[in-house]
């Protein structure tokens, strides 16, 4: 018997830092669990199972309307289940008795971790474990506000603290980019990326390894799971992580080599050419970014549906394959 069984829809990020603590600490962990579309045709209880598996009286027992993520859906929570599992979401941990059941990711990692006394990854004394715990709360913190606009988004209306904490978050996400945008245009016009694809058999490794970053990139949009509403807090987007994704992207590299190196604006300044340039570029840059960001908040509900997110992620990874493949035979 597992020492601990974790029902969810699967694949799940959240669940697999348990899954890695559990590796870790030689913990016999169960995860069981379907595709997030799939999980309405699941019986959800300590020994969740296909429907297919359920007698007609257990269904019955257990039917009831999806509130959140499955919003006026059909579901099937077992009253034990739902004991276990006060908020009724997913994932879902328990005992390995199913008599004590655990929710939210990070205290079901904990619980994991707290099965591997020996391995010391929980700490060798209560400062210690204080210590994680410190880290893994304050990553919640960090994710409170975007959920919290998210939820809001929802409905008929939206609160103003909400949407100011939201648009700060928003400018500070963009800022970063743009910031981000503006060192990777330096890096080109100063003519780093020319010294460098210069070298020799430079471009050729430059050109594979943008084109496995880019089927990574691919293969991660598409098989990223939907923004499920019954799972725990994202962490707010901040500005570091803003510039070093302007700053890791190769293909901002591409765009600017080729801006810069195409054509020339003021053919006697070349200072003053490339200053043009990187203003012009700058003004594209901030509304492109804007637009951008804008159109992924209004798209959010789309993404909530598992059968819609995968169907949009599907199309964007083919998009972004196609994009490149016809950028390498130009």
């Amino acid at each position: 018997m597992a020492e601990v069984r974790i029902f969810s829809y699967l694949p799940n990020p959240r669940v697999w830092k348990a899954v890695i603590a559990a590796r870790i600490g030689g913990v016999d962990l169960e995860v069981r669990g379907a595709a997030g579309a799939e999980l309405v045709d699941w019986l959800w209880d300590f020994d969740a199972r296909p429907l297919s598996e359920v007698s007609a009286e257990e269904r019955a027992a257990a039917e009831r309307v999806g509130r959140i993520g499955f919003k006026g859906r059909k579901l099937y929570k077992t009253d034990a289940f739902l004991a276990a599992q006060p908020f009724g979401t997913v994932p879902a941990a328990f005992s390995g008795d199913g008599q004590v059941g655990i929710f939210e990711s990070n205290s079901i990692m904990r619980a994991v971790a707290r099965q591997a006394e020996q391995s010391g990854l929980y700490g060798c004394d209560p400062f210690e474990a204080s210590r994680i715990d410190s880290f893994l709360d304050v990553s919640l913190v960090f994710g409170r506000d975007a959920q919290i606009y998210l939820l809001a988004m929802q409905g008929s209306e939206l609160a103003a603290d909400v949407h100011a904490r939201a648009d700060e978050a928003f400018t500070t996400y963009m800022t970063g980019i743009d910031l981000g945008m503006v060192l990777v245009m330096a890096i080109t016009a100063s003519g780093v990326t020319g010294l460098v694809l210069a070298l020799p058999g430079a471009a050729p490794v430059v050109t594979v390894l943008a084109a496995l970053y880019f089927v990574y990139l691919a293969w991660r949009i598409a098989t990223a799971p939907p923004l499920a509403d019954y799972a725990d807090g994202r962490r707010e987007p901040s500005f570091t992580a803003g510039v070093l994704l302007s700053l890791i992207n190769p293909k901002g590299y591409a765009a600017m080599a080729a801006l810069f190196s195409g054509f020339v604006l003021i053919k006697a300044a070349p200072a003053l050419d490339a200053a043009f340039k990187l203003l012009v570029l700058l003004a594209v840059i901030v509304a492109v970014n804007a637009a951008w960001l804008v159109s992924g908040a209004a798209l959010t509900r789309f993404f909530r549906d598992p059968r819609t997110n995968r169907a949009i992620n599907v199309g964007f990874a083919i998009l972004l394959i196609a994009s490149v493949a016809l950028g390498l035979m130009v």
